[in-house]
């Protein structure tokens, strides 16, 4: 199949997963969702594996990793009882995706405002919530987690170019930002409030930023 096929086809599989996922989580169907989740995110991964090109080796290996461990964390979560081990593989995939994102455009000057979207987005959600956190080294973990994730959302404003790749970035990145702050609301209530609006955010923030990485023009084209 020539590669352009091959992409669209990937791209269809993964958006008809998306509210199959949705329904799944909203409506407490575990079984389906343990099984689906983990394959989605291993989809999305093997997307790019297969058409990741960030202009530079390094930082097209690390958008791979940081898709891995995003990977990882949707299996631990899924698939052992240990969901916790989540939070540090998250937290490198986010540091990861960062890095890359910086090592495609550099750092400059001009980077700094887009700065303040996500940071004011943290803070304010680290208001609300620290307080409400009592146990210490949670609360660390929480700290340290809304930091990856504000560096992510920033390298990604940054590193968007114009155009519908571009746009694809800024909005993964974006909502990647509001799911996991659902989520980490829904952790410190000890509830599922949130969790229609997660899985309608979640699939589409790594796919746009999945997509964003994906070369411009793939080299088996016949």
């Amino acid at each position: 199949m020539p590669a352009r096929k091959m992409r669209g086809a990937a791209v269809a599989l993964l958006v008809a997963t998306w509210p199959v996922l949705w329904f799944a989580r909203v409506h407490a169907l575990p079984g389906l969702a343990s099984v689906l989740i983990p394959a989605f995110g291993l989809m999305v991964l093997a997307s790019v594996i297969a058409w990741g090109h960030l202009g530079s080796p390094l930082a097209t290996r690390l958008v791979q990793v940081g898709f891995a461990l995003i990977a990882a964390g949707d299996g631990f979560i899924n698939l052992t009882p240990w969901p916790a081990a989540a939070a540090p593989s998250f937290i490198g995939a986010h540091l990861c995706l960062a890095v890359a994102f910086t090592r495609e455009r550099g750092l400059r000057w001009r980077d700094l405002p887009w700065l303040f979207p996500p940071a004011l987005a943290v803070l304010a959600f680290a208001h609300a919530e620290l307080p409400r956190v009592s146990d210490p080294g949670r609360a660390a973990v929480l700290v340290v987690y809304l930091l990856a994730l504000s560096a992510m959302v920033w390298r990604a404003l940054c590193s968007a170019a114009w155009g519908a790749k571009g746009a694809a970035r800024v909005i993964g990145a974006a909502l990647f930002l509001a799911t996991d702050l659902c989520v980490m609301a829904e952790l410190v209530d000890g509830s599922r409030a949130h969790a229609g609006w997660i899985w309608a955010m979640y699939p589409p923030a790594l796919l746009g930023l999945a997509w964003s990485c994906w070369e411009r023009h793939p080299s088996n084209g016949r």
